[in-house]
């Protein structure tokens, strides 16, 4: 089975008090690197997956 990655622009984080410290290691921190779905901005290098924001 292959996980759904969800990339989520900017706007989607006003609904997050604080990304960890660890986050360019536990989101996949791409050297800077901007990546988009669909033409949407997003945090420049992250990309993030619904599991990986909601984890325990």
């Amino acid at each position: 089975m292959v996980d759904q990655i969800n990339l989520y622009t900017v706007e989607d984080f006003d609904h997050f008090i604080a990304l960890p410290e660890d986050a360019d290691r536990r989101f996949g921190f791409i050297d800077g690197e901007i990546i988009t779905a669909d033409g949407g901005s997003l945090l420049p290098g992250f990309r993030l997956s619904a599991s990986e924001i909601f984890a325990d």
